[in-house]
């Protein structure tokens, strides 16, 4: 199958040619449809941080630390740094008596959103470990180190059992043995084909997921749908997919995107073989409307898209060729 293509174009004159693998299946992991190589290599990256989130919720993290959505839904995100996504880590580490020194992803950086960041550099600070997009994926994981009894220094030990739970959570969810490598963040990086990434994402929708991550598949996919705006930020396209109803939806870092559909049954992943972040959010918008439908204006910044000089002003075009999903 021909894979998909998205383009920037200067002048008339394509200036980078960017090729989409995707795929999407049913809860039998079957082929429904894909442009390019359904068993293409994918490494989920930061697509498998609600994957991860499954242990905790399954052994009662949430019930025990009386966490609400936003937890959750920040722990299965790629938050972009705003006030609201460092309270949210901050509360979810105070729940078990845990401090700052504790959390530790690799990479302090400023917050992604620009009006976070500048805020932050304004009044003089330096951004911390809150602000770090992978901040809720590593308080959840050391909340439930501390519930067992479990030494939290040892939760990013790449052989330890934090990093053993979360890597089990992830290969039973995709049906699929995994290559494991490292992540920037400290966490452990999963490899795994196309197809099996979006049979995971599908049954985190809620179909099919094996024992014993059942009844925490459903809860992880109900708080990232109940607090949309804490899996990345307010308007952008993660939070944004993650709105829509029976729809649970996460992007990776060098161009994955996974989603999947409870009410029609369809899961989907894409990975864009050079990694770009653009090509991967204009080829998500044709993946998610595959799996769950047309999609409504608030999608409208996506189906046309400029290039845009330093002032915002337009000097290009991204342009696409898809097969039929």
């Amino acid at each position: 199958m021909e894979t998909g293509v998205v383009e920037e174009v200067r002048g008339g004159v394509v200036e980078a040619r960017h090729r989409v693998h995707a795929v999407v299946v049913d809860a039998a992991g079957a082929v429904l449809g894909c442009m390019g190589d359904p068993e293409w290599p994918c490494t989920l990256r930061s697509a498998a941080k609600p994957l991860q989130a499954l242990p905790a919720v399954r052994d009662g993290v949430v019930e025990r630390y009386d966490l609400a959505a936003r937890h959750v839904a920040v722990a299965c995100g790629s938050h972009e740094g705003t006030p609201a996504h460092a309270a949210a880590v901050a509360e979810v580490i105070a729940r078990a008596g845990l401090s700052l020194a504790d959390l530790r992803p690799r990479g302090v950086h400023p917050p992604l959103a620009p009006g976070a960041a500048r805020a932050l550099a304004l009044a003089g600070r330096m951004p911390t470990v809150l602000e770090h997009n992978c901040s809720g994926n590593h308080a959840l994981m050391l909340l439930r180190e501390s519930m067992l009894g479990r030494d939290p220094a040892a939760y990013l030990d790449p052989d330890g059992p934090a990093q053993a739970d979360a890597t089990e959570a992830v290969e039973l969810a995709c049906g699929s043995e995994l290559v494991i490598a490292g992540d920037r963040c400290g966490m452990r990086a999963y490899s795994l084909p196309l197809r099996n990434a979006a049979l995971g994402y599908l049954r985190l929708a809620g179909q099919g997921m094996p024992d014993p991550f059942a009844e925490a598949a459903r809860g992880v996919a109900g708080a990232m749908r109940e607090a949309p705006e804490m899996v990345a930020g307010p308007g952008s396209f993660d939070s944004l997919a993650n709105a829509l109803p029976h729809v649970v939806a996460k992007r990776g870092a060098l161009g994955v995107f996974c989603c999947a559909s409870a009410q029609t049954g369809h899961g989907g992943a894409l990975k864009v073989e050079d990694g770009s972040f653009e090509a991967m959010e204009i080829a998500a918008l044709h993946l998610l409307e595959a799996v769950a439908g047309p999609l409504g204006e608030a999608f409208d910044p996506w189906r046309e898209r400029p290039i845009r000089d330093g002032d915002g002003a337009p000097v290009g075009v991204w342009s696409h060729t898809f097969p039929v999903l």
